[in-house]
């Protein structure tokens, strides 16, 4: 399939997701296959050695003769079809029931001169042009083109949790086409290591199958494979619904905004004892500011001001860098995204980077986009313990339930409030407060003592 903003780059898939995509479809001579995104045709040929109605498309003219060349000298039955799946005229050649989507990963409308809508998706206009991501399009396009069939197509994460993408996966799980959701392990492709995902469309479902692969793969020198004995056991523990494969609802989907991300499902549940979610804790959770830095250098300032500016970078191992940047001015509009002393800032990605922000009387500190500001309500819980527990081996569990993505995990606002913090007493928090003071003002020794022996280390040469 094609690399997206390389021109004329192509990468083939591993020749296991091609066996695991055909053992899920379970193929058989009376099947009829048409494959997307088909590139040089391994999936097709491999297809063909079960059933004689094989169709591909792809919208490489090379990528489609090597096909018919390959198929040709196998002697192979393969229509190979040159064109674009959202607005060919040969879709109705494509029609089969049994489909394979592989089509661009992270390819955006902005990346596609002269993009046009494929008129198959008519029905779903009003949800779909909200979204400038192309992998619901084309899994789409392909299930309405034989919605009788069924449809295995390669998506990135971002399309399961994605807040434009979030009518998408309402309709669809409320008209019963998602059949399952299977994640494959990260460094399992060529070109890229985030997980991708295999999303199964069908017709009459009336729950979502979930099942993670992560752990199941062979590890080699570079790429995660699947050997046959895997493969079989995938498919075996998806069509049975056991072991790593669970069955949700679509009510319980629901219930979690439709967001399909599998974690979600897979890691659910609390352990936390007394747990509070984080947003009964707090006075608000926000976003720092989206200042461009363009403006910032504007405003930067080498002199000391009463306006301060609060990066990922500076937070380190719980502790904010006390040598912030002084900004000449800011405007009355920034003051909105400036911290209060005592919040806590974190970020949005993990790992997690968080600490606790003090301010001076009359100064201003302004966070960055990359944060959040967590205004904590000091009568319900002390900031330190918050900080420490979110900290903690069992806060970043608890909050990996809710973290989305393939490479880099995120989590949203609304998740984040979600997360479970176990309350003691203040007392109690109390106690675990000033412990920590104590082992933070040791370390801070430590680490002027370590600075001065280093010092001295690299001076030793002088100090004959």
């Amino acid at each position: 399939y094609l690399v997206p903003g390389r021109r004329n780059d192509y990468t083939t898939n591993p020749s296991c997701l091609t066996k695991l995509l055909l053992s899920l479809h379970h193929l058989s001579e009376a099947d009829s296959y048409a494959e997307y995104g088909a590139g040089l045709g391994n999936g097709a040929i491999a297809a063909a050695k079960v059933t004689d109605q094989v169709t591909t498309m792809d919208i490489s003219v090379y990528m489609t003769a090597v096909t018919e060349i390959r198929a040709y000298w196998q002697q192979k039955n393969v229509v190979a079809i040159n064109g674009d799946m959202l607005r060919s005229d040969n879709l109705a050649r494509m029609k089969a029931g049994k489909t394979t989507v592989d089509m661009p990963i992270g390819m955006r409308i902005s990346n596609i001169r002269d993009f046009i809508e494929s008129p198959l998706l008519e029905p779903y206009k009003k949800i779909i042009e909200r979204s400038r991501s192309m992998s619901w399009r084309y899994a789409l396009t392909a299930y309405m083109n034989n919605p009788e069939g069924r449809v295995i197509a390669i998506m990135e994460p971002n399309s399961l949790f994605a807040a434009p993408e979030g009518d998408i996966r309402k309709t669809l799980i409320n008209q019963g086409i998602i059949e399952g959701i299977i994640e494959l392990p990260d460094n399992f492709f060529y070109n890229t290591s985030i997980k991708l995902c295999l999303v199964i469309l069908s017709k009459n479902n009336h729950s979502v199958k979930f099942m993670d692969t992560s752990n199941m793969a062979t590890i080699g020198r570079r790429q995660k494979s699947f050997s046959d004995e895997q493969i079989n056991e995938i498919v075996a523990m998806y069509d049975g619904c056991k072991d790593n494969c669970i069955e949700v609802s679509a009510e319980e989907i629901a219930e979690a905004d439709y967001v399909l991300a599998i974690n979600r499902y897979t890691q659910k549940g609390s352990s936390v004892q007394n747990g509070v979610p984080l947003a009964e804790l707090c006075s608000s959770i926000k976003r720092g500011s989206a200042i461009m830095a363009s403006s910032l250098e504007e405003i930067a300032s080498n002199e000391p001001t009463k306006y301060r500016y609060l990066m990922l970078k500076h937070v380190l191992n719980g502790r904010i860098d006390t040598e912030l940047p002084y900004l000449s001015k800011l405007d009355e509009k920034q003051f909105q995204f400036c911290l209060d002393d005592g919040d806590l800032v974190m970020s949005k990605m993990l790992p997690l980077k968080i600490g606790i922000v003090h301010v001076s009387e009359g100064e201003k500190v302004l966070a960055n986009g990359n944060l959040y500001r967590i205004n904590v309500d000091k009568e319900k819980i002390h900031p330190v313990y918050l900080m420490l527990y979110l900290q903690s081996e069992k806060g970043e569990e608890e909050m990996s339930k809710y973290a989305n993505g393939g490479g880099m995990k995120t989590i949203s606002i609304k998740d984040l409030g979600q997360v479970m913090v176990p309350m003691v007493p203040m007392s109690e928090q109390m106690k675990i407060v000033e412990r920590y003071e104590k082992l933070n003002d040791r370390l801070s020794e430590i680490e002027k003592e370590k600075a001065i022996i280093k010092d001295s280390i690299l001076n030793l040469v002088l100090q004959r």
